[in-house]
């Protein structure tokens, strides 16, 4: 049992900031698709609605989280690595959508710290 633990404490601090790029992604999926009108009725997310339907942005996000997951649990680096620099590029997209949208918001700031949080967990696991 304390070797199980062990391994799970070590597993946990190493995959930290990965852990919070994926539970952060699959919970605003969940919340994209739980409350569509998020997305449908408010300004900010005006340029976003224009490519694809909440659903389809929401499972995007569960679906990256969800390979991202995986990848840590299996010790796939290609799912890693390839899921990480896919949530980098939707949430930059969001970023971007966010910061050029006609109402003022700061939904762009945590877009780009999501952002951010991606190309550096890319960054530590691409094989220099």
């Amino acid at each position: 049992m304390n070797v199980l633990f062990a391994r799970l404490k070590r597993v946990l601090l190493l995959k930290w900031y990965s852990f919070i790029l994926v539970f952060s992604s699959i919970l605003y999926g969940y919340q994209i698709i739980d409350q569509p009108e998020i997305v449908e009725q408010y300004r900010v997310y005006q340029v976003i609605s224009t490519v694809a339907s909440p659903w389809m942005l929401g499972l995007i996000f569960i679906g990256l989280g969800c390979i991202k997951l995986v990848g840590i649990a299996f010790k796939n680096k290609y799912l890693k690595r390839y899921s990480v620099i896919a949530l980098a590029c939707i949430w930059s997209v969001f970023c971007v959508s966010f910061l050029f949208s006609s109402l003022a918001n700061t939904v762009w700031i945590y877009s780009l710290a999501m952002t951010m949080l991606a190309i550096g967990i890319a960054m530590r696991e691409v094989e220099i």
